[in-house]
C-alpha cells in the first residue's frame, strides 16, 4: 500500500454509528455493543460523532471517551473517523488534532454552519483544518443543515490538498450531484443520503456513509458488494426491498428514527439530548413495522 492509499477511506459503506444515552449520559456497553455489531458485519469505516452521533451535544471528556472506546472496539479492523466540524475553523482544527492525538483514521468535517461563509471562506476554513492534522480529511457538505453548500469548483479546488481525499454529498439538488459525479470523477465521493445509493453508484460514487447500517449492517453492505461485483439486478431489488425504510426513517429528524429503531431492537435506549426529542410513537412504530418489512437480517 502506498501512501496515497493510505489516505483514502474505506471503500462501500461507512456507518454513521448513534450516539447511545442512558440517564443522561453516554451509554459506553451500549456503544461498544454497537461498534462491535458494525465489525462482526464487516463494516470497514465507523464514523464516531458526526450528525447522527449528536456530535454537538457531546463534551470533550465525552467525546475523548466514546473515541477511546472506537478504536479499543475496532483494534485495527476498522477505519475510525471522526466527526471534527464545527462553526469555528479554530475549534474545528483543535477538534481534529485531539482526535488525531487519540488515533483515529480520519476526519469528517462538515461546513461550517449557521455563520455561512462563502466559498473563499469554505476554502480556508478546509485548508485550515487539513495543515494542521496528518490523517485524512472527508468534506460533508449538508447544506440543508448548515445553510451553506460547497460547490463544484470549490471541491476541486480542495481536493487538490494531500489530505483532503474524500467528500460525502448529501446535498439535495440532484443536478448538483451530477456535476459533482461526473466533473470530479477521479475523486472519491460519497452518497450521503442512503435513499440515493443507486443514483450516486451509477456514477461511480466510492461507496456510503450510511445511516440505517446502523440496523441493517450486513444487509446495506450486501448491497453495496453486489452492485460492485456487476451483480445489479441483485442489488436493485434488495435495495427495492430496503427502500420503504428509508423512507420511514425520514419521518422524524435524523437521529431520532434510527435511534427509535435500534430501541425498539434492544441495542440502546431510546434517548437523545436536546434539543432532539424522541420520536412520536407512531412514526416509531411506521420505522419498525418498514424494518419488519425489509425481511432482512442485519
Amino acid at each position: 500500500m502506498d501512501n496515497s492509499d493510505k489516505k483514502r477511506f474505506p471503500e462501500g459503506i461507512i456507518t454513521a454509528v448513534i450516539t447511545p444515552f442512558s440517564d443522561g449520559q453516554p451509554d459506553i456497553p451500549a456503544f461498544r455493543s454497537l461498534i462491535l455489531r458494525q465489525i462482526d458485519a464487516g463494516i470497514g469505516g465507523i464514523v464516531v460523532l458526526g450528525t447522527t452521533g449528536e456530535a454537538p451535544t457531546v463534551s470533550k471528556t465525552e467525546r475523548e471517551r466514546l473515541i477511546d472506546t472506537a478504536l479499543e472496539c475496532a483494534d485495527g479492523k476498522a477505519f475510525i473517523i471522526a466527526g471534527c466540524g464545527t462553526s469555528d475553523t479554530k475549534a474545528s482544527l483543535e477538534s481534529a488534532k485531539d482526535a488525531q492525538r487519540q488515533g483515529v483514521n480520519g476526519i469528517l468535517a462538515v461546513t461550517p454552519y449557521y455563520n455561512k461563509p462563502s466559498q473563499k471562506g469554505l476554502i480556508y476554513h478546509y485548508l485550515s483544518v487539513a495543515e494542521g492534522i496528518d490523517v485524512p480529511v472527508m468534506m460533508y457538505n449538508v447544506p440543508s443543515r448548515t445553510g451553506v453548500g460547497i460547490s463544484t469548483e470549490t471541491s476541486r479546488v480542495l481536493f487538490a490538498h494531500e489530505n483532503i481525499t474524500a467528500l460525502k454529498e448529501a446535498c439535495t439538488d440532484i443536478t448538483e450531484i451530477c456535476d459533482k459525479l461526473t466533473q470530479l470523477s477521479e475523486y472519491d465521493i460519497y452518497c450521503g443520503n442512503d435513499s440515493l445509493l443507486p443514483a450516486f453508484l451509477s456514477l461511480g460514487a466510492r461507496g456510503c456513509v450510511s445511516v440505517v447500517s446502523n440496523a441493517l449492517p450486513r444487509a446495506f453492505w450486501q448491497i453495496y458488494k453486489d452492485y460492485a461485483s456487476g451483480e445489479y439486478k441483485r442489488s436493485e431489488d434488495s435495495f427495492k426491498k430496503m427502500y420503504p425504510l428509508l423512507k420511514a426513517l425520514c419521518l422524524d429528524t435524523n437521529p431520532a428514527g434510527i435511534k427509535s429503531l435500534m430501541a425498539n431492537l434492544g441495542c440502546c435506549k431510546d434517548e437523545l439530548r436536546l434539543p432532539l426529542t424522541r420520536t412520536r410513537s407512531d412514526i416509531a412504530c411506521a420505522i419498525f413495522d418498514a424494518y419488519i418489512q425489509t425481511d432482512m437480517k442485519g
